[in-house]
């Protein structure tokens, strides 16, 4: 759809967003092949759901996303209420996954 710029500025606009200000975000990392996928998806998982900024529903969801020749990749999605935290969620997610790992005795993520 083309909408010339003379348009925004004479005419109203409507945005679909109305005030849900719900943001779904993602962290991705790599993890040794020697742990078992189903292990890590679940830590992950249960580290989001933990997070008092993460929202229940839609639940965080993880995935193995990549095979690679030492590590597999993964993909951890969750939802925060307010868009502007979304920085700041994700790096604490990062650190309880790194703190995790250490008190499991796994290298840490790359």
């Amino acid at each position: 759809m083309v909408v010339p710029n003379q348009s925004f500025f004479t005419t109203a606009t409507t945005t679909y967003t109305r005030s849900d200000r719900m943001r779904r975000c993602s962290v991705e990392l790599k993890v040794a092949q020697s742990w078992n996928p189903e292990q890590i998806v679940a830590l992950l998982e249960g580290l989001a759901a933990n997070h008092p900024a993460v929202l229940a529903q839609p639940a965080p969801k993880a995935l193995l996303v990549e095979f690679g020749s030492e590590c597999y990749g993964y993909k951890l999605s969750f939802s925060i209420a307010d868009p502007l935290r979304a920085g700041s969620v994700s790096a604490d997610l990062r650190l309880a996954i790194c703190r995790r790992f250490g008190d499991l005795g796994m290298d840490p993520p790359a």
